[in-house]
Formats: C-alpha cells, sequence, structure tokens
C-alpha cells in the first residue's frame, strides 16, 4: 500500500470549514470497488517531496488495478508493490483471506496467451495480543495492520472534518507531532498528516450516501534537520479515482483463469 517541514494542508477552494459542519465522525468508505489507482511519492532530500510526487502522479505514475470486496474477504491487485515502470505487468496477485488457511493465488499471463497459476498460504498476521502467528485478516478502514487498509487506513477514524471543496468532496484529515528517537541518539519532533478526500455527502438525487467513495489519499513525514539545514518533507499519494467501479466484485476475479490449474507452490 508509507522536504520535511511542518505539514499544514492549504485548500483554497473550500467553501466550508470543518467547524461549519455538523458531521463529527468520518463516515464509512465504500469497501466494494475496482480501481486503477495511481501512485506517487516524493522525498525531501529532493526538494519538498509534495512537489516531486504532485507531478509524477499526473504525468507518471506508478499505476496498481485493485478489486476490492470486503464482503467477499478478497482482494486481487496488478503491481502489488506500486513500482514505476511495473517489473510484472502480466502478473495478479490475488489475496483468499476466506479460505482456510488464508490463500494467496498468484497468476501469470505468458506471451502465448496462457496462464501459470501458483497458490501458497498467506504469512501469518498480527495477533491482537502484538504477536505475529495469527492467520492473515483481510480487515476494513481503520484496522490495524491489516491487508491493504494497514498504514492506508489504521488512521482513518483519527481524522477530523478540515473542509468541502467546491465539488462537494470532502477533506478529512489528521495530524500530529511526537518526538522520535534519530540514529544519533538525539529526539526531533516528526509531524505526520494523513489526509483523505471523500465524495460528496449528497447523491445527485439528494440523498445522503453511507458509504462513500475514497477519491485520494495523501501521508506526509516532515523532520526537521540539524540547525541551518531546511527541513524536508516526504510525501506518498494514492488516487483512486481512474476507472472507479463501485459495487460487489464478479466471483469469477477470485479463481483461476479459465482452463487453467493451479498449483501450490513449493519453496
Amino acid at each position: 500500500m508509507p522536504s520535511r517541514i511542518a505539514f499544514t494542508l492549504i485548500l483554497t477552494s473550500y467553501v466550508a470549514h470543518a467547524s461549519e459542519l455538523v458531521e463529527a465522525e468520518p463516515p464509512g468508505i465504500n469497501l466494494q470497488f475496482y480501481a486503477e489507482i495511481h501512485a506517487s511519492m516524493g522525498y525531501g532530500h529532493d526538494g519538498d517531496g509534495c512537489v516531486t510526487a504532485e507531478a509524477d502522479i499526473q504525468s507518471n505514475p506508478a499505476i496498481q488495478h485493485t478489486y476490492f470486496d470486503y464482503l467477499a474477504n478478497s482482494l486481487a491487485q496488478t503491481n502489488p508493490a506500486f513500482q514505476n515502470p511495473d517489473p510484472r505487468p502480466n502478473f495478479t496477485f490475488v489475496g483468499l483471506f476466506g479460505e482456510n488457511p488464508p490463500t494467496e493465488m498468484d497468476v501469470q499471463q505468458e506471451q502465448d496467451g496462457s496462464f501459470e497459476c501458483f497458490t501458497e498460504p498467506l504469512p501469518a498476521g498480527p495477533c491482537p495480543n502484538g504477536t505475529i502467528a495469527c492467520p492473515s485478516v483481510f480487515g476494513w478502514w481503520g484496522e490495524f495492520d491489516t491487508a491493504f487498509t494497514s498504514v492506508l487506513g489504521m488512521f482513518y477514524p483519527n481524522t477530523t472534518l478540515l473542509g468541502v471543496a467546491e465539488d462537494k468532496s470532502e477533506i478529512w484529515q489528521w495530524e500530529w507531532v511526537n518526538p522520535t528517537l534519530m540514529p544519533n541518539g538525539t529526539y526531533i519532533n516528526v509531524t505526520r498528516n494523513y489526509t483523505y478526500t471523500l465524495q460528496a455527502a449528497d447523491n445527485s438525487h439528494g440523498g445522503l450516501i453511507s458509504n462513500r467513495t475514497l477519491l485520494r489519499y495523501q501521508w506526509t513525514q516532515s523532520i526537521p534537520l540539524e540547525p541551518a539545514l531546511p527541513v524536508h518533507r516526504d510525501c506518498f499519494i494514492f488516487d483512486f479515482r481512474t476507472n472507479y467501479v463501485s459495487g460487489p466484485i464478479s466471483p469469477s476475479q477470485w479463481l483461476p483463469p479459465p482452463n487453467t490449474t493451479c498449483t501450490p507452490r513449493t519453496r
């Protein structure tokens, strides 16, 4: 699925501020969708990372095709590591978290059009007590350290409404500063910011939408450097809007391609 200056998001197109709005808790997010997710990143040692990331998300994003269905307890992704360029453009990872044990299915399309398929158990995930020995869990937005939603969604319940843009989309944000131990033994204040953009609260017929489309997610990390040196900000952006389709995913998405047999992977 995460230059460093204390980061405060500034959007000039807001028509309302959080203090003027009554919604106190983040709304539910749609957990059944397909999206061509565009991602980019920028690091402070190259300048302000958000400037770099914003340019790349427009001109040269990493692209992942994602099928996400919480009710089916399943997830399929191309380019699961968001690499750019995608080193295996014909590879699809399928996570079947409802299987016993939870199972990974890897599908590779060959140059002749045929498919190769392997299965293996998904690696163990964290237990409620913090140990790593429990079956991998798909999870939901806001659950800690579960597949796909971990860093991407674990802080979502902490967000508050920052404002509403001209297109009625909502910006929800959480920012905090905490002293962080550096390799040289000193502590510095690191600022982290999670910002989520959600679809408008009302649909075209005026009815409220209970589970919104997540349009965009941005995480920044700002770390001051030594005195007399600039601070720098790292920035990671994920945009869900390209070819987004809401609704249950076809069960065929979680099956091997036709006439293809999956073989247990041996290591």
